[in-house]
């Protein structure tokens, strides 16, 4: 694996996890986000080199878990004040923020700003 890969990071909300939503619904969230924030940033080279056909069955992904919609917030304004790029899914009727993702970025980028956030290990 390379020292500075590029990564995906992905925080699942842990409101619907309290919630018991199926686990289906859970990945569908994280799954919404990735794509919306790909697709938003499509022209970035970071991206592009993410997605390029000589890396594309080796992208990383790391799934992180958050713990509310105020902690979202937070990271909202962290992730806004170093000019990184991101995604947060709602989810309707529920009107709820159910994942965060961030754009592919090298892990050295974001790491420091993800650090306190746990790996979400089980449903």
């Amino acid at each position: 694996m390379q020292e500075n890969p590029i990564v995906q990071y992905i925080l699942v909300n842990k409101e619907i996890l309290d919630k018991k939503w199926p686990l289906g619904s859970v990945i569908a969230q994280a799954c919404h986000a990735c794509v919306a924030v790909i697709a938003e940033n499509q022209e970035d080279q970071v991206v592009k080199e993410y997605l390029c056909a000589e890396k594309i069955n080796n992208m990383h992904k790391v799934i992180l878990r958050i713990e509310d919609t105020n902690e979202i917030k937070n990271l909202s304004s962290i992730l806004e004040g170093a000019c990184l790029k991101y995604k947060i899914w709602t989810e309707f009727p529920e009107n709820i923020q159910t994942a965060v993702a961030l754009k592919p970025y090298y892990k050295d980028t974001v790491k420091e700003y993800l650090k306190k956030y746990p790996l979400l290990r089980k449903l």
